[in-house]
């Protein structure tokens, strides 16, 4: 089954951040800035949509994890949905098209 990851895991991170540059801040000011820089820039660079592992479609919104032959793979709504559709229908024992 697919996990989607959590709200509070980003929070958290976004926290320890903060810290360190009020910290950083306090004694290098100069330093503190360009850490900010850079971690404003990572910020931005990371919030770009990604692809679809399976169909190379642009993930909008949310993220899917399988695993897909032992490599854990990044897939659209769509793609998880026709996944969770064959590994229902393998555990019922039905054919899957």
């Amino acid at each position: 089954m697919a996990r989607r990851r959590k709200a509070s895991d980003t929070a958290i991170g976004a926290l320890v951040a903060l810290t360190l540059i009020v910290v950083a801040f306090q004694k290098l000011p100069t330093a503190s800035i360009a850490i900010t820089m850079t971690i404003i820039a990572a910020a931005l660079v990371g919030s770009r949509p990604g692809r679809c592992e399976v169909r190379s479609a642009i993930r909008k919104r949310s993220r899917y994890t399988w695993t897909i032959d032992g490599k854990r793979t990044n897939v659209c709504p769509n793609c998880n949905r026709g996944l969770e559709r064959r590994q229902s229908s393998a555990a019922l024992g039905r054919t899957v098209a």
